[in-house]
């Protein structure tokens, strides 16, 4: 059996990655498996940064935030119904991570023009967001009702 050196700067990093990765994935698969957003899931993984994601994409694809402050409010709240009831899911104004996931992969090319219209919004927004815009969008055909009914059923 092959050990790891956890001696060295890589190896003290590679193993505190994946003791990372033990204690968080199961937990965040096991939250991801609910079936509508509530106040309570959306808090463990909600942060400024991806409020701002999030109001940024909902605006960018015709469901206005009224506004991008990373903060999720009323105007906000309403979009996210919105956008929820667009894709026959459960309206409550509150999101999962498979949500989040849909938003992202359905705004990807919105998103990317909406930046570029509006530094202000890009100067706030993550960092890493741009790596993931960097990449192309994965070849889907477009979502069917049928498909929309089956999100909704699984979600």
């Amino acid at each position: 059996m092959q050990h790891i050196n956890t001696t060295g700067l890589f190896g003290r990093t590679l193993c505190g990655l994946v003791m990372t990765l033990l204690l968080l994935v199961p937990a965040a698969m096991a939250r991801d498996t609910e079936k509508y957003g509530t106040p309570q899931l959306e808090a463990e993984f909600m942060t400024e940064g991806l409020a701002i994601e999030i109001q940024s994409r909902l605006t960018a694809t015709g469901f206005d935030t009224k506004g991008i402050d990373g903060k999720l409010g009323g105007n906000s709240r309403k979009a996210m119904t919105r956008w929820q009831e667009w894709y026959s899911m459960e309206p409550t104004g509150y999101f999962t991570l498979f949500q989040v996931d849909l938003l992202r992969y359905e705004s990807h090319e919105a998103y990317k023009t909406f930046l570029q219209k509006n530094p202000d919004v890009a100067d706030i927004t993550p960092r890493i967001v741009f790596m993931e815009l960097d990449q192309p969008k994965p070849d889907f055909p477009p979502m069917t009702a049928s498909d929309k009914k089956a999100f909704s059923e699984n979600d």
